[in-house]
């Protein structure tokens, strides 16, 4: 029958078109709602990056400021340079070791005592004994005040004020504090001066006072100095750096 076939197969082909009309509806909802839900992470983690980005940089503000306040100094034009320019006080040239009660008295006429603190260190040095062997001694120094900046090497001009006793009998024999006396400039490591004052300069930065306690064998030797140093004898220095050249 016609009409029969016609209902059934009309029953037929409306129930998979229902179907097809329900999946994509649902799958449209899921779609939308996955949208959403992707949007609203996109959102959070563009969010999330604003206040990281906005912490970081305040972090950075804070950073170069903290550099600036404590590795530049301050009241100082950018052309300054030297000792100045790396936060380093000028030295100047005051007496060495403690001061006098009266700055006019000119060098102590024994070594100063030692503040409590200080701590005596040694190297050894090498030199060439009398009968054309080498030999090495110990050659003792403390550091009464340290220095700031770079460090004297060999090869370098050190500018220094000085002050020598006879470790013996604590007698100066010598200071370029004297009256009528200016600093002192050597060329460190060249033979100028005695062999303890080559090594012992070495190391020192502008301002440090440094006190050098040099074996005979690295100072005059057996032949002494004049009247003045016995041969063989141990000297004492307390040597201020004032400056460094070339």
């Amino acid at each position: 029958m016609p009409s029969t076939n016609t209902r059934a197969g009309a029953a037929t082909s409306a129930r998979p078109v229902k179907r097809t009309v329900s999946t994509k509806g649902e799958s449209a909802a899921q779609i939308s709602k996955r949208e959403q839900r992707a949007r609203r992470r996109e959102q959070e983690r563009r969010r999330r990056n604003q206040t990281i980005g906005g912490v970081l940089a305040v972090l950075a503000v804070i950073g170069i400021a903290w550099f600036t306040f404590t590795h530049l100094p301050s009241g100082k034009s950018s052309g300054t340079t030297g000792a100045t320019a790396s936060n380093c006080p000028v030295p100047t040239a005051t007496a060495i070791g403690p001061q006098p009660a009266n700055p006019n008295t000119g060098p102590a006429a024994k070594p100063p005592a030692l503040p409590a603190n200080a701590k005596t260190q040694s190297e050894q040095v090498s030199y060439t004994a009398a009968d054309g062997t080498d030999k090495t001694t110990t050659l003792q120094y403390v550091i009464i005040t340290p220095g700031c900046g770079a460090a004297v090497k060999t090869g370098d001009t050190a500018s220094v004020n000085y002050t020598g006793w006879l470790q013996s009998t604590g007698k100066m024999f010598d200071s370029s504090l004297q009256a009528g006396r200016t600093p002192f400039s050597v060329h460190v490591g060249q033979g100028e001066v005695i062999k303890g004052w080559d090594a012992g300069l070495v190391g020192m930065k502008p301002g440090e006072t440094r006190r050098l306690i040099i074996p005979g064998e690295i100072a005059y030797g057996a032949q002494g100095s004049g009247s003045t140093i016995p041969p063989n004898a141990t000297l004492v220095f307390d040597v201020t750096l004032l400056s460094i050249g070339q």
